[in-house]
């Protein structure tokens, strides 16, 4: 299913007979538009309940209402015609202001939609609940609370909501349109994630959620189905996915706060059992743990094919949550390091007490393991462990003793398998100091497990303490010589050498010294890192890892990350880019610069830089100013313009800034189209190029009185301000505050053209008199203030258009209220003459008799008669000089 939709309606949940509102909608239409009798309405309503369950399952490929129209010609009710033309006024009557296009999926809580949102021409995923539940105060309540609580979220990670409301007793919400494959059903489809991929779909969901708890909301129904993972833009094969949290229905805030009243009611379950956490299953208050406890289950769900705890029996997965374990998902799939088992124990502890505290420090754990390490956090004591692991393994969940965690500091971060403390360069640093021993042998990766994690690691430590050593020189023990620095091409000589050396006890200035300014240097160490000072941060820990290494003591954990950090800054001069383009991005006032510099700057230094979250809300605000659009053209070859910038052929997606932007297209067989693009948000906009005419017509000599001054209040039908100028054979129209609308059947006159028709007029803007009592068309500037509309080809619910704006001409479409532009002309004066010509096929605009076309359309309607209107939207304009002329082919001989 491709939808930022709820986590999903199903076939299987709608129940027995429940009446299907778009059904209903088509037999009313039929009803009022006289295609079928009312009794005929009410005996196939019955059987129109469950249209769409199961009958047809290919149903998702064809409009919702043309399925359902179709059935009326299964009945034998209506032609194919007859069909197509309901559907088709069914498909944007159903919800004013959007045109279903497909279903996605359905359920007992209602439907969801894809749409076309028409005032934006942006595609929406549309939840109309059912009609049933509106009665409902409760879920109308917790509807309602869905769509408050997506409007004040926006985060790349998060589908984001567009509108809410209710017509005619449907309540419905408008939702991003999101192209991709739900985590549960990516799983069925091609089976357990690579480990790689799971976390980054994970990592991405914590991300979302993290925005959502900082504004004080709390999911509550976090699970594989509501993850919807998105082909990444500008990602080959869409290989990088992004992944974007949905269905927030049952989402509650933090602290309710006043007027805001808790729609749960103690003691209440509400979630998907397979996810929540045990203290959701008692009814008990869900908090920030019960998500990342859902966040585990999701990612144990992705890495092994199977949900936690998975059974028939929903009191059976209760249970279990409480008494079971889960499997080690390692005798399954021996390849899983031990960094994520230790992350999904800590993830799934069952008391909230033992999992993590907060988002930040998950998101910080998640990038440890996905670069090869391990979580900052141990596992978790074991009665309170979800996973069946040997309490004798690395990752068993045991109570570890307090002198051994002291001991050994860096455990959190070394590879699948092995002590990160225990590095080739470090391997004697838990030896007692009076204790000689021979070099400990380098650990090897776990079995099915890679060296790469560990030689990284290892190669780290070994590049920052040789360097150190080597800096410092010779050094002297409390009771032995003086030592050489090892030797860089053989480090197990240098570790050998020290071990030797210090069969004494450590220098004991040494460490007092490490102890008196233990807090104080990582204070400055993480300062310089946090202002991406990366060589003083590489050569001030260097130092520090010699002292450590001179007292026999094995440096902490955050001094070993922070080595890390400084080795990757190095690596390349990757640093020094980074500081680079995060100086770019913060000095540009450029929205889409910044996009540009920020779209991958996690994947490019996400490792070491201390801006990452700083950069991705700066990425975020920059997407807010300036938001994805995406053009497309109809002929697809068709050269693009954007701002006097040629961007390719066929279309193009990227950031513009919001405003108004100039839109270019030019084609073979096509005139040029020119057209004004307001961006207010994401959209994507279709450019449809007028063609030209294949075969030239020429004005021919039959002509037809069109206009009549004496006679126009009775030829013609108008509203508004209208006086008919007897002396100038024309009327004069004032947009007194409401249009001035005055319209005529052209049918009469047109009869017996056959090659077409052409209309012409004369256009005075703000006319005035002259001495001699004639009318003269005003200033430049004071034309610019009125505004002409003329509407032709009629037809239900929509027309061509053409809108005369000063200087500006632009030919479109109204669909509905809307009129959608398809080219614009910008003239160097108001134009006086204007003209429009009718082949059947074409509508061409014409600024005199001679000019050749300005702009074109083709109709994708059937007229349903030839009636012509005027609408004066702004100021007063004189209409004169009407000509209604036969068109006749310009080839010799042709008619």
């Amino acid at each position: 299913m491709s939808a930022g939709t709820t986590g999903g309606p199903q076939p299987a949940d709608e129940p027995p007979g429940e009446p299907d509102p778009l059904a209903e909608h088509v037999l009313a239409a039929a009803v009022r538009s006289g295609l079928v009798e009312s009794e005929q309405a009410t005996q196939l309503a019955d059987s129109f309940a469950r249209f769409a369950v199961g009958s047809d399952p290919d149903h998702t490929t064809a409009t919702a209402a043309e399925r359902t129209a179709s059935l009326l010609v299964e009945q034998g009710l209506l032609d194919e015609e007859a069909a197509a033309t309901l559907a088709e006024e069914v498909s944007t009557s159903f919800l004013p202001g959007y045109r279903l296009l497909r279903e996605l999926g359905r359920g007992a809580m209602g439907v969801v939609y894809e749409a076309v949102q028409e005032k934006l021409q942006r595609r929406v995923a549309l939840k109309v609940i059912n009609p049933r539940l509106s009665a409902d105060r409760a879920y109308l309540a917790r509807f309602r609370r869905e769509a408050l609580t997506l409007a004040r979220l926006n985060h790349p990670n998060i589908v984001t909501v567009y509108d809410y409301g209710e017509v005619e007793g449907k309540v419905y919400l408008a939702l991003e349109y999101v192209d991709g494959v739900d985590g549960a059903e990516a799983v069925r489809e091609r089976g357990p994630f690579p480990e790689e991929e799971a976390l980054r779909v994970v990592r991405d969901a914590a991300l979302g959620l993290s925005h959502a708890h900082r504004h004080g909301v709390v999911h509550r129904d976090v699970k594989p189905a509501n993850l919807m993972l998105v082909a990444g833009a500008g990602d080959a094969g869409g290989a990088r996915t992004i992944t974007k949290v949905m269905d927030f229905g049952l989402a509650r805030d933090v602290e309710p706060g006043p007027g805001k009243a808790e729609l749960t009611q103690a003691g209440t379950i509400l979630g998907s059992p397979a996810y929540m956490a045990p203290e959701q299953t008692e009814g008990k208050p869900a908090d920030v743990r019960s998500d990342l406890y859902a966040l585990g289950a999701t990612l144990y769900h992705l890495l092994t094919g199977r949900a936690p705890f998975a059974s028939s029996s929903v009191l059976d997965v209760l249970v279990k949550k409480r008494t079971g374990r889960l499997p080690d998902p390692r005798k399954k799939t021996p390849h899983f390091g031990r960094g994520v088992v230790l992350l999904l124990d800590r993830m799934l502890a069952r008391d909230p007490a033992h999992r993590y505290a907060s988002y930040e420090a998950l998101l910080a754990d998640l990038d440890a393991v996905a670069a090869g390490g391990l979580p900052a956090e141990g596992p978790v004591p074991r009665e309170s462990s979800s996973l069946d692991l040997d309490p004798a393994s690395p990752s068993g969940a045991q109570e570890r003793p307090r002198a051994a965690e002291a001991a050994a500091p860096g455990e959190g971060t070394g590879p699948a398998g092995a002590d990160a403390a225990t590095s080739p360069a470090l391997a004697d640093r838990r030896a007692e100091p009076s204790a000689a021993k021979p070099p400990a042998p380098s650990p090897q990766p776990a079995a099915g497990g890679s060296a790469l994690p560990y030689l990284l690691c290892a190669g780290v430590l070994l590049a920052l303490a040789v360097g150190a050593w080597a800096w410092r020189g010779p050094r002297r023990t409390a009771s032995g010589p003086d030592l050489p620095p090892p030797l860089a091409g053989d480090p197990e000589a240098g570790v050998s050498s020290r071990a030797e050396g210090a069969a004494g006890a450590p220098d004991a200035r040494t460490l007092a010294r490490l102890d008196a300014t233990a807090a104080g240097f990582l204070a400055e160490a993480q300062s310089l890192h946090r202002g991406g000072e990366y060589a003083a941060l590489g050569k001030a820990v260097g130092d520090r890892l010699a002292l450590y290494d001179l007292a026999g003591r094995a440096p902490p954990a955050e001094l070993l990350a922070l080595a890390r950090v400084a080795e990757a800054a190095a690596r390349e001069g990757r640093g020094a880019e980074e500081r680079r383009v995060w100086a770019r991005a913060r000095a540009s006032e450029d929205p889409v610069e910044r996009r540009r510099l920020l779209a991958d700057f996690r994947a490019r230094f996400g490792d070491f830089s201390p801006v990452v979250e700083e950069a991705e809300e700066l990425l975020a605000a920059a997407a807010r100013e300036a938001p994805t659009v995406s053009v497309a053209t109809t002929p697809r070859d068709a050269r693009l313009w954007i701002d006097g910038k040629e961007v390719g052929t066929g279309g193009w997606e990227g950031p513009l800034r919001r405003g108004e932007h100039r839109l270019r297209a030019e084609a073979a067989g096509y005139l040029p189209t020119r057209l004004r693009l307001q961006v207010n948000g994401s959209l994507h906009h279709e450019l449809i190029l007028g063609p030209r005419r294949r075969h030239p017509l020429r004005p021919g000599l039959r002509q037809r009185p069109v206009f009549r001054a004496d006679k126009f209040f009775v030829q013609w039908r108008s509203t508004g301000s209208w006086k008919a100028i007897l002396e100038e054979a024309g009327v004069l129209g004032e947009a007194a505050g409401e249009p001035a609308v005055t319209s005529r059947d052209l049918r009469p006159l047109v009869r017996g053209m056959d090659a077409g028709w052409s209309l012409s007029w004369e256009l005075l803007a703000e006319p005035r008199r002259t001495e001699s009592g004639s009318w003269a068309p005003s200033t430049e500037s004071a034309a610019e203030k009125t505004a002409l509309e003329v509407r032709l080809l009629a037809r239900s619910g929509g027309a061509a258009v053409l809108r005369c704006e000063g200087r500006r001409l632009r030919l479109g479409v109204l669909r509905g209220a809307d009129f959608l532009p398809r080219n614009e002309v910008e003239r160097p004066r108001p134009p006086r003459h204007l003209r429009v010509a009718y082949d059947g096929d074409l509508l061409t605009l014409h600024a005199d008799e001679k000019e050749a076309p300005l702009a074109s359309l083709r109709p994708d309607w059937r007229a349903e008669g030839e009636q012509v209107e005027f609408r004066v939207l702004a100021g007063r304009v004189l209409l004169r000089n009407f000509r209604l002329v036969e068109l006749v082919s310009a080839e010799p001989g042709g008619r």
